[in-house]
């Protein structure tokens, strides 16, 4: 039981990881449009259309692709993690219910030694 507790608890760091991987695309693509900007602005290029705009337009797919693959990336950790955790859940529960039993087994072979004896 603790280990599924466990997995659950890394969703959570999960989520915080993806967040922070978020932040740090984005803020590269700031970067990138930034200097994109500045090298156009710097040659004296109208910054509204053509190559710049296509440039901006690049860095923008390619965040947005970055983006997506993390957010499926994400997800289908989230969804290995709770599968996980419901894989521990179950092994407990047959590993009680074993327990029970062989316990009860146990129990039978010593009370019918017991009554052998008489």
């Amino acid at each position: 039981k603790m280990q599924a507790a466990d997995a659950e608890q890394e969703k959570t760091f999960e989520v915080v990881q993806n967040v922070d991987r978020k932040r740090s695309l984005l803020a590269a693509e700031q970067d990138a449009m930034g200097e994109i900007n500045t090298a156009y602005a710097g040659s004296g290029v109208d910054l509204s259309f053509g190559s710049a705009t296509e440039a901006r337009r690049r860095v923008n797919r390619e965040t947005d692709l970055g983006l997506t693959t993390d957010n499926a990336t994400t997800t289908m950790r989230m969804n290995r993690l709770t599968e996980q955790a419901s894989g521990f859940r179950r092994m407990a529960k047959q590993s009680k219910l074993m327990g029970w039993l062989n316990g009860g087994t146990q129990a039978l072979g010593n009370f019918a030694a017991i009554l052998d004896r008489r």
